[in-house]
C-alpha cells in the first residue's frame, strides 16, 4: 500500500466524519420533531374521546412537532376561545 492510497483513505475517513457530524443535527432535529408529533397525536386522540374535539390536520401536527407540549396547549387554548 502506497502513501498515496494511506492518504485518500485518511481523506475519505475524516470526509465521513465530517458529513456524520453536519448530519447529526438534523437527524436530532427530526427524530425529535416526528416524537413530538407522535405525543401529540396520541394526546389529541385521548382528548377526542374524552369529548374535547380537537381536529387533526397538517396545522396541529406541525405546531404540537414544533413546540411539542407547548404547542399542544396552544391549540387548546385557541380551540377554547374559537
Amino acid at each position: 500500500m502506497g502513501s498515496d492510497n494511506m492518504i485518500h483513505i485518511m481523506l475519505l475517513i475524516c470526509f465521513i466524519i465530517l458529513i456524520c457530524v453536519l448530519f447529526s443535527n438534523i437527524i436530532k432535529f427530526l427524530l425529535r420533531f416526528f416524537i413530538n408529533a407522535g405525543f401529540g397525536y396520541i394526546l389529541f386522540t385521548i382528548l377526542n374521546t374524552i369529548g374535547l374535539s380537537i381536529g387533526g390536520n397538517l396545522v396541529t401536527f406541525l405546531l404540537s412537532g414544533f413546540l411539542g407540549l407547548p404547542g399542544i396547549f396552544c391549540i387548546l387554548t385557541i380551540n377554547a376561545i374559537i
